[in-house]
């Protein structure tokens, strides 16, 4: 099972690598998440600085009992969201509802299904740009091998993410400079001419 997931986040990787769009691939990697680890939900937040505000982005096709409404947004104050934002770390909570175990302002939005939750930031660049947030109806689902493996995947993305951005912003320096232009490994290798 840990290679079959460690054989999914590179293919994750590669097709951040070589689609054309950034925003269907995002979708299709949160759809997969969902449907490889058997969870009932999985969503993408944008993270909105300048507003201070999660923007829900795509969330994989679930219930009625775990659905959000399409458009929510929600305070960098608030919830696992913005516990995860703040702590700039994973956030789980294996016993969403029950007052002995930590909440980190689990959020339920009348949904009752829910038992476990986890956020996990997603970076570019050292900042953190998205939040993925898992959500399932057993208690207890976030430990050991599990939780390595989605750490692990969530790893190999943002290397696929910042790949990706350092290539486009290549490409389009290259296609926008005038003048002769020679991108150079660290071993002297030329990597890109214009």
């Amino acid at each position: 099972i840990h290679r079959q997931r460690h054989d999914l986040g590179v293919e994750l990787k590669n097709d951040l690598a070589t689609v054309k769009s950034l925003p269907e691939v995002a979708c299709r990697i949160v759809d997969t998440l969902a449907a490889s680890f058997h969870w009932d939900y999985v969503s993408l937040y944008r993270v909105d600085r300048q507003k201070e505000i999660f923007k829900l982005f795509h969330q994989s096709s679930c219930t009625n009992a775990f659905r959000i409404r399409p458009g929510y947004t929600q305070s960098f104050n608030d919830g696992m969201l913005g516990a995860a934002l703040r702590e700039k770390k994973e956030i789980v909570v294996n016993e969403v509802g029950n007052p002995r175990v930590e909440q980190y302002g689990y959020i339920s939005l009348g949904r009752k299904a829910v038992h476990s939750a986890m956020t996990i930031p997603v970076r570019l660049n050292d900042r953190i740009r998205w939040m993925l947030h898992i959500e399932t109806r057993e208690a207890h689902a976030f430990h050991g091998a599990d939780l390595r493996s989605v750490m692990d995947l969530t790893k190999l993305v943002q290397d696929g993410i910042r790949q990706r951005a350092v290539e486009e912003i290549n490409r389009v320096v290259m296609l926008e400079t005038r003048q002769g232009v020679v991108v150079v490994g660290m071993e002297g290798a030329i990597l890109y001419t214009n």
